[in-house]
């Protein structure tokens, strides 16, 4: 006979869990901009800069959610998979930086992705930030 305990997934195993499908769905995001790169630098250059800039970024934050809980990789990771979404709206809307395109339907995969990992981001940046707060506040007040 199994107890419960055995059988239900621990905070922290959820917790690696989730920071893991992050980290996937980041590299998700780098790597579909990383295969576009050379459409986009024959016909929207910055655009085609932007998306190689991409690859390091989400690779990098990729990287340090998969080994542990890390701060600036989730703040990273959130600022390029929010810069990615709105580049995307922007340009079936506006424009962005020139360019323009009617198709939506292409961005979906990213936007899943990205999506996911904001998703995912949202609950662990505030605990984060209020362990780091609680720190800092304690370091604070042990020092004086």
């Amino acid at each position: 006979m199994t107890s419960s305990s055995s059988v239900r997934p621990t905070a922290a195993s959820s917790s690696v869990t989730s920071r893991r499908v992050a980290a996937a769905a980041i590299a998700a995001a780098g790597i579909l901009h990383l295969v576009l790169v050379p459409e986009y630098l024959a016909e929207a250059p910055l655009i085609g800069v932007l998306f190689l800039a991409s690859a390091p970024l989400t690779g990098w934050a990729a990287w340090r959610l998969w080994r542990r809980e890390d701060l600036p990789a989730w703040l990273l990771g959130a600022a390029v998979s929010a810069g990615m979404i709105g580049g995307f709206l922007l340009s079936r809307t506006v424009g962005f930086f020139g360019y323009s395109s009617a198709e939506w339907a292409e961005g979906i995969p990213s936007l899943l992705v990205e999506g996911v990992f904001l998703a995912i981001a949202a609950r662990h940046v505030p605990k984060l930030l209020s362990r780091s707060r609680a720190t800092s506040a304690s370091v604070s007040a042990g020092g004086r």
